[in-house]
């Protein structure tokens, strides 16, 4: 689409739209307008008349009319200004509060996977910069183009009345003036796209500088992470933007110099044109064609003239910027999809009986297969647990449940009733939810609480909270439940988030209670307490847990095993560890560490190390004395556990946690290639190799592993030929899985390359 299209695109929004509701203000606004250019019009013909008919002359009479009109014309330009000022006023706050309104409208009905996505600064400008600049230009969209248009017209009638010669040279000059700089419209227009982007990507990187200040003033890498920041904020901005400023050439190049060069342009254009006509009326002065008052005026008009064209260059290039934040508008729109007419769907009573999971499929958008041909039943009344390892499926089913992604095919059922047809705000009635990270409302603890029913007395209040394990802390506060949070839930501990986000899931009483991931960042102290509380809600309600911490729901009365997008196992916790299938597995890896309470140190048994594969033929002795060589090491969310290009000097075991494995590709992007948690293994391969790390590991919660140093583990496997042999092939075969799934993935020859030549755990 040209500009020139999207123009008349956003003219055809704006006037049968938006502007619908301000029609009879838009009228008082070209009439204020109108009044504007009469004034400004006559001030010049006003001075003629005060030179040749008063001062050349000295004619009082004229004089003191002029000097009169001059009056009148002042306070009508007062009056009309200051009408212009208030409707502009109101009709900003009004727009502003339309777009707001249709926006975060926009906001509710986007899928979930939209969210997912997005980056940490992709709405802050959209409320700000995009909306501001919609809501100015659609405001102004009659008064500025009819008030340049129609200066314009005034001017040139006048200067045609006034002299035809020297207008006549106006208008032949004129469309150079007006067209050259239009040339460069689209440039500047592209180059301003640029920079939005590039603000907007600078504005994600600076907050997620800001969310993480906490680790970086406690391991004291403030400095290192100012140096890290500023080459982030490069990289975000463009390098190749950069680069250019090295010369003069290439700074030509540039957003910022194309943007100005648009403006300067202009106004450069209309320089030339001030001089030709100063010059030319000079002349026929001189030889008496013109009046020395005529000339006056011209001198006079000729910046009215210039502003006029200056203004009308500038409403289609705010035309252009507008078109730039109405696409942003509308790509919302097109993501969010058409509104779901709630007259065609249904409310539900509470779930009595079951939720049933019919030949449910899902894929993520350009990705492989999630979940694939799951049919499952779930019996209300139960407490019940998904288990598995990350990426296995559990939490995408989940999440299908709480309605935040619909099924690629199949159905889910609740007492017989499709998901997909039932209003969400009567399921959300029946069903309470804590998700993984305790989401806090940035206001008291009272209002977190009531989030979900915010007619709630405070007694139903109080109650949720003692029911959650969390009033008695409350009460301790000053302010007790009138207490603010902070942002996000900072001024709380984990477990005291976790707990006011269980109160807040509980006081609708609802059927069901789903809990994903409720204990993964809780130290093992709070982690009891919180399994306790929830053990005990399972007594009153259907409780369904999303966890890959097994310990935390032996207790259930099913588990449903998850792994690669499918269900492997169900039953209880002692039916499956009898079958000894994937559960068992799991079990065993995630057993044998014994870990204080604040979860900060932890140590293993020689037993359990017999449960990875490198170990699984060395002899308990062996393994016991191998065992004591572990140090505890803990990691906060964030922290980098080692680097690429770091030695490969350590074994890992994670303990309790969640780690990504990650690595650049030629482009210098991040690569997701695993997540592992407990029970896992990593580090082996470099270390046997003493080579470089070929990954970066990074801590997605808080984690405690226990490392071994390479002096400890290579004077084992040098004793071990049979270890040696066995370690070297379990390297190469992870490598390879990992080479595998990334092609899948990623389809890029270059990681492909770069794993084949290093191991990556």
């Amino acid at each position: 689409m040209s500009q020139f299209a999207k123009i008349r695109h956003l003219l055809h929004v704006a006037v049968w739209g938006y502007l619908r509701p301000y029609w009879g203000l838009h009228v008082l606004l070209v009439l204020a307008v109108a009044i504007t250019v009469t004034i400004e019009v006559c001030l010049p013909l006003t001075i003629k008349f005060l030179i040749d008919s008063a001062l050349i002359p000295h004619h009082v009479g004229n004089f003191v009319k002029a000097l009169i009109f001059l009056l009148v014309l002042f306070a009508s330009s007062i009056i009309a200004r200051q009408v212009l000022a208030v409707i502009s006023a109101y009709m900003t706050k009004e727009m502003n509060g339309d777009l707001r309104t249709v926006l975060i409208r926009l906001m509710q009905r986007l899928p979930m996977s939209y969210f997912d996505q997005a980056h940490a600064g992709h709405f802050s400008p959209v409320f700000d910069t995009e909306l501001l600049t919609l809501s100015a230009t659609m405001r102004d969209i009659c008064a500025n183009g009819f008030y340049a248009i129609l200066k314009f017209l005034v001017i040139m009638v006048t200067m045609y009345v006034l002299n035809w010669q020297l207008a006549l040279a106006v208008t032949l000059i004129l469309p150079l003036v007006v067209l050259l700089p239009q040339r460069g419209l689209k440039t500047s227009v592209d180059s301003i796209d640029q920079l939005r982007k590039s603000t907007e990507r600078i504005n994600g990187v600076v907050m997620d500088h800001v969310a993480t200040q906490p680790l970086i003033r406690a391991f004291g890498r403030a400095e290192a992470a100012s140096h890290r920041l500023i080459a982030d904020v490069a990289r975000a901005g463009s390098r190749a933007t950069l680069r250019r400023y090295a010369d003069v050439r290439r700074t030509l190049q540039t957003p910022h110099y194309l943007v100005t060069a648009f403006k300067k342009s202009m106004d450069t254009q209309q320089a030339n044109l001030a001089l030709l006509v100063i010059g030319i009326g000079a002349i026929l002065s001189f030889v008496g064609i013109l009046t020395l008052g005529t000339f006056s005026a011209f001198i006079l008009l000729l910046p009215n003239l210039r502003q006029a064209i200056s203004q009308l260059g500038k409403y289609v290039q705010d035309l252009s910027r507008a078109t730039l934040s109405l696409d942003r508008f509308e790509q919302i729109e097109h993501a969010a999809g058409p509104e779901v007419d709630s007259g065609t769907m249904i409310d539900v009573q509470a779930p009595a009986r079951s939720i049933r999971f019919d030949q449910v499929h899902f894929t993520y958008a350009q990705d492989k297969a999630t979940l694939r041909d799951i049919n499952l039943t779930l019996s209300v009344g139960q407490s019940i647990a998904f288990v598995g390892r990350s990426g296995s499926g559990k939490s995408t089913l989940f999440k299908l449940l709480l309605g935040f992604f619909s099924p690629t095919s199949g159905r889910i059922l609740i007492d017989g009733q499709d998901l997909s047809q039932v209003r969400p705000a009567s399921l959300g009635s029946h069903i309470g939810t804590v998700l993984q990270q305790g989401v806090l409302l940035n206001t008291t603890i009272r209002n977190n609480i009531a989030f979900a029913k915010p007619e709630a007395s405070d007694e139903e209040i109080v109650q949720a909270a003692k029911l959650a394990g969390i009033h008695d802390y409350i009460a301790s506060l000053p302010k007790g439940y009138e207490s603010g949070v902070g942002d996000g839930g900072r001024w709380l501990s984990e477990g005291q988030k976790q707990r006011i986000a269980l109160a807040r899931a509980i006081l609708p009483n609802p059927a069901i209670l789903l809990l994903d991931e409720v204990t993964g960042s809780l130290d093992p102290e709070s982690e009891a307490a919180v399994n306790a509380t929830i053990q005990q809600l399972a007594q009153q309600r259907t409780v369904i847990m999303v966890t890959h911490r097994l310990a935390s729901v032996s207790f259930v009365d099913h588990l449903v095993v998850f792994d690669d997008g499918q269900v492997k196992e169900q039953g209880s916790h002692d039916a499956l560890l009898a079958l000894a299938g994937h559960y068992q597995r799991m079990w065993r890896m995630q057993s044998g560490f014994v870990v204080s309470a604040d979860g900060h140190r932890a140590e293993v048994q020689g037993e359990r190390l017999r449960a990875i594969p490198l170990f699984r033929d060395v002899a308990i002795a062996t393994l016991d004395a191998l065992a004591a060589q572990f140090v505890s090491e803990f990691h906060p969310a964030g922290n980098s556990i080692y680097r690429e290009g770091d030695a490969g000097d350590r074994f890992f075991i994670i303990v309790r946690g969640t780690v990504s494995v990650t690595t650049r590709n030629a482009a210098d992007q991040s690569i997701r290639l695993a997540a592992l948690q407990d029970g896992d293994y990593f580090g082996e391969g470099e270390m046997l190799n003493r080579g470089r790390r070929s990954t970066t590991v990074t801590a997605t919660t808080p984690s405690v592993v226990l490392a071994l140093r390479a002096e400890h583990f290579n004077a084992m496997v040098n004793e071990l030929s049979l270890l040696n042999k066995v370690v070297t092939q379990m390297a190469l075969g992870r490598s390879l899985s990992t080479i595998s799934s990334v092609g899948r993935r990623r389809r890029n020859h270059a990681i492909w390359q770069g794993l084949v030549q290093h191991t990556w755990i």
